[in-house]
């Protein structure tokens, strides 16, 4: 049985692995923008 603590943590990992791709994609449209 997993602690809820542990699912916590998964799912922030889960949130984590996201941001660097959606950080990545505003930064290229800002880079496209500012051409």
């Amino acid at each position: 049985m997993p602690s809820p603590t542990t699912d916590l943590v998964r799912s922030y990992l889960k949130e984590i692995g996201r941001y660097p791709l959606l950080l990545s994609k505003r930064l290229q449209m800002l880079g496209l923008c500012s051409r």
